[in-house]
């Protein structure tokens, strides 16, 4: 009877961390799978995302970079596939959800429209957890932020971020997000 015991809680901690090393490993994703919030962006019920801050004239634009997924795209060395597809994720601003909750001292901006500037490698990197409204307007998705539980200066810029390999980014998205 110990023997069968034995290998029934070998097995359970077998599938255990199978299902965490799944949830904590990087996956190359095609970029169609790169907008999956699911795939690419949630874990443990949360939305979580690095965030690209680009001010101009004191507004800020973000740019969520997924801690989760690298996108294999054809003409980026394996680990950059993020970077063509930075504005993958069109987001309607907060609402001012992130100052409500003392988080962030402005409003953010739409990056919705076209003539959204884009981030340059100088701007500052954040991380963001919490949770997105997904919004619709003729069959266009785009997000909100809403209910936010952490948004946090990381102290790198976007070539900071760009020049760590995936695992790397993931590491130090899960040790800044506890």
């Amino acid at each position: 009877m110990p023997k069968i015991s034995m290998s029934i809680r070998l097995i359970w901690t077998t599938a255990i961390l199978a299902a965490c090393s799944a949830n904590n490993s990087v996956s190359t994703v095609s970029p169609e799978a790169y907008t999956n919030l699911s795939t690419c962006w949630e874990r443990e019920g949360r939305f979580q995302s690095f965030v690209v801050l680009h001010e101009q004239n004191s507004k800020y634009y973000p740019y969520f970079i997924s801690p989760w997924c690298d996108v294999h795209a054809e003409g980026y060395p394996k680990g950059l596939g993020f970077v063509p597809y930075i504005t993958a994720l069109k987001f309607s601003g907060d609402g001012g959800a992130l100052r409500s909750a003392a988080l962030f001292a402005n409003d953010l901006e739409a990056t919705t429209p076209s003539h959204s500037p884009l981030p340059i490698v100088t701007d500052s990197v954040y991380l963001y957890v919490g949770s997105v409204e997904r919004l619709t307007n003729d069959g266009f998705f785009f997000y909100r932020i809403s209910d936010p539980k952490n948004f946090q200066k990381t102290g790198l810029t976007l070539l900071d971020l760009i020049e760590q390999s995936p695992v790397a980014r993931l590491q130090m998205f899960k040790d800044r997000a506890k």
